[in-house]
C-alpha cells in the first residue's frame, strides 16, 4: 500500500503501522503467516503505462521495501520497518533495532532497520 498518495496525509507512516497491526490482528485466527515491511520515502505514484495504465509506485524506495521483505523472512519476524519510518512513529510505538543493513546497488547507503 502507498500512504500519502493522491491526497496529502502528514501521518502516513502512523497509518501504515496501524494498518499493519490491524492486518496481523485480523489474521491471527487463520493458519496464514503474513509478514509486513514498511518504509517511508518519496515515490513516483500514479497511473503508469501506455496502453494498459495501472496505478503503480516507482522509485528506489520500492526496492528498499522489497529488501526489507526478504530480511523479514530471513529474521522470521512479522513486521519490520526502516529507520525512516521509525523516526515518524517512535512516539506512538515501542520498537527495537535489528541491525544496520547495507542494501545492494542501485539502492544507495546503509539503512537501519
Amino acid at each position: 500500500a502507498a500512504w500519502n498518495a493522491v491526497s496529502r496525509n502528514s501521518q502516513h507512516a502512523l497509518f501504515a503501522c496501524n494498518c499493519a497491526l490491524k492486518i496481523q490482528e485480523n489474521l491471527s485466527c487463520c493458519p496464514v503467516k503474513v509478514r509486513i515491511s514498511i518504509h517511508t520515502t518519496e515515490l513516483l505514484v500514479g497511473h503508469v503505462g501506455k496502453t494498459a495504465a495501472a496505478f503503480n509506485t516507482i522509485g528506489p524506495g520500492v526496492q528498499v521495501t522489497a529488501a526489507l521483505s526478504k530480511l523479514n523472512r530471513t529474521l522470521q519476524t512479522q513486521c519490520i520497518m526502516s529507520q525512516e519510518t521509525r523516526r515518524h512513529v517512535e512516539k506512538h510505538f515501542i520498537t527495537r533495532g535489528v541491525d544496520i543493513i547495507t542494501f545492494p546497488e542501485p539502492i544507495q547507503g546503509d539503512k537501519k532497520v
